[in-house]
């Protein structure tokens, strides 16, 4: 009967409970562990996400690894999150998969750097593990780290910046400077929100300056700080003698402020359940009353909790003005949980400091139990309601649909599909020396950027006898006019040994198509520029306009013949096509 109730799941969950508390003083880190291990195997067996913005970062990440020639980055996006994949790469050939691992790597960083500076500012280890728990619960979080965005960077190295600035208030050493700065520049080269960073630091510079006596630190603190703006600046400069402008050339916003607002509202409303809402407005009218109470302090002291609060809060309001402002301004930049997320983090930062400044300060402990179990409470019951949200977010993740029909979402790599594309891309390699492709796309979804993005899966290219795959040649037929037309179209020539045998794949991609005419004459320009008499095609989810080649080849049964060029229907797949277009 003990046996039966030790199986019992109730009994289990209690024991894992146990274990994890008992695991030592740091508990937190082995969540941390296990956080980051699942991400790691839902990468490793499903494959990452790819975007749009996705397959921008790997292909730029690919093409300095490959040329390495860094004129062609773009000015919309800086440069650093692509040069890291870029650093991947020497550990595996697959793009996709080195962005796999860039975001694995941070999502470990992430987490270990918010459990660190909970360590910090918190001495319960039960509130550091319930708010660490609290944070992973929500989804809008695991979105950003289960797709290739910049975004995993960006916040990691926020958190590192905050936990190197705690550590220099706290210990007033200006060796904890230095990375502060560091980060924060790094920061301005993963996204330009960045930027927000250099209010607050700036803010904290002079801070420091005042309180600090000794002149030589002074220099050094304000040295320091100059230098961090030098990349930032670097970087701005570049792209306003290349484009005229400070961040690239963005469609402008026809938002109102009211339209941003409710976008704010809503963005939060859907990732924060009302649990996580009103422990967060608790929190900030806490934070506002403390500080009403400390600048009516004659005496008042600042602790360096209380300037690491000030320092975040800060941070947060320098971040969502200018995230506010680029939507105003901008048509890229809307405010969802890519944007959003960071606030999320922030606020869970404040709340563990909000408990220990309760822990801290001189009210009757009635009082303050009271206070420590109300925001105890709205930690635990918003964990509590997004146990199913959680759940069900995975849950698709673990479902994979073997006819999935779109190659970018994730857990292509074990659809029956991408075993099929990697045994036909495999008998293509066996017969031809060099291959020339191309991709027809959806019009519908008028996404040219997408359409190549299975040549830079694993899939394709693992198999015994692929060797030595190199992407020699990464272009736009336009890329002189304008670097940023790299975003918008990409050329691929691919080398590689099949049993020992050199190969060549030379992807040609198409511009936007209208009718069956123009897509055989950009063929037929593809085959003269590589002087070759066949061209291979991949339909993806059929022509535009439910105007299909295979239907085309069916109604010309007989002489399989289109504008000047031979057709030959190769592989049909749920929502793939594979043609083979010949000259006479």
């Amino acid at each position: 009967m003990k046996f039966l109730s030790f199986l019992n799941i109730t009994n289990l969950w209690k024991y894992f409970v146990k274990a994890i508390c008992y695991s030592g003083r740091y508990p937190e880190f082995l969540v941390v562990a296990i956080v980051g291990g699942v991400l790691a195997v839902i990468d490793s067996i499903y494959g990452v996400a790819l975007s749009p913005d996705s397959i921008f970062y790997i292909k730029t990440a690919t093409f300095m690894h490959y040329s390495h020639n860094f004129n062609t980055i773009v000015t919309v996006w800086p440069p650093l999150y692509p040069f890291v994949i870029n650093l991947f790469l020497y550990i595996t050939p697959y793009p996709a998969v080195a962005a796999s691992m860039a975001t694995g790597f941070f999502t470990f960083a992430n987490l270990l750097l918010f459990a660190f500076i909970l360590r910090q500012i918190i001495d319960k280890v039960q509130i550091r593990l319930l708010i660490i728990l609290c944070l992973i619960s929500i989804t809008g979080y695991w979105y950003i780290f289960t797709l290739v965005l910049s975004e995993s960077l960006f916040i990691t190295l926020v958190l590192g910046h905050i936990y190197f600035v705690n550590n220099f208030i706290k210990s007033k050493k200006v060796l904890f400077f230095f990375p502060a700065a560091a980060t924060a520049a790094m920061a301005v080269l993963s996204r330009y929100i960045g930027y927000s960073l250099f209010l607050a630091f700036g803010l904290l510079t002079f801070y420091s300056l005042a309180k600090e006596q000794n002149i030589k630190n002074k220099f050094l603190i304000f040295g320091t700080f100059i230098i961090s703006l030098i990349p930032g600046i670097f970087w701005i400069i570049r792209n306003y003698r290349i484009e005229e402008s400070f961040h690239g050339i963005r469609n402008p916003s026809n938002r109102t402020i009211i339209e941003i607002i409710s976008q704010i509202i809503n963005t939060c409303t859907r990732d924060l359940n009302e649990f996580y809402l009103l422990l967060f407005g608790l929190i900030i009218v806490f934070f506002i009353h403390r500080t009403l109470i400390y600048f009516k302090d004659n005496k008042r002291q600042t602790n360096s909790t209380q300037v690491i609060e000030f320092y975040i809060y800060a941070l947060l309001s320098f971040y969502m003005i200018l995230l506010s402002y680029a939507a105003a301004s901008t048509n890229i930049d809307n405010i969802d949980s890519r944007t959003a997320i960071l606030f999320y983090v922030g606020l869970f930062l404040v709340t563990a400091i909000g408990l220990q400044q309760l822990d801290n300060i001189s009210i009757s402990p009635v009082t303050k139990k009271i206070a420590i179990g109300t925001i105890s409470i709205f930690l635990i019951f918003g964990l509590i309601n997004n146990c199913k949200p959680i759940a069900n977010y995975f849950s698709k993740l673990s479902r994979v649909d073997k006819k999935q029909k779109e190659y970018t979402f994730w857990g292509f790599e074990q659809t029956d599909n991408a075993k099929k594309i990697s045994s036909y891309t495999t008998n293509l390699f066996k017969k031809n020396d060099k291959i020339i492709l191309s991709t027809l796309y959806n019009k519908k979804k008028q996404r040219p950027y997408l359409a190549y993005a299975f040549l830079l899966r694993k899939f394709v290219w693992a198999n015994d006898k692929i060797s030595n795959i190199k992407y020699t040649n990464i272009l736009s037929g336009n890329e002189q006019k304008s670097p940023n037309y790299l975003s918008q179209q990409c050329d691929l020539d691919v080398t590689f040994k099949f049993d020992g045998k050199p190969k060549q794949l030379i992807y040609r991609g198409l511009p936007p198509i209208r009718n069956l005419g123009q897509i055989t004459n950009h063929l037929k320009k593809h085959m003269k520029d590589n002087n070759t008499k066949k061209i291979y095609l991949l339909d993806i989810n059929g022509f535009a306009q439910n105007q299909r080649i295979t239907e085309i080849a069916v109604q010309q049964k007989n002489k399989k013949q289109l504008n000047g060029l031979k057709i030959k229907l190769e592989k049909k797949l749920d929502g793939f096509s594979f043609y083979e277009f010949t000259t006479p």
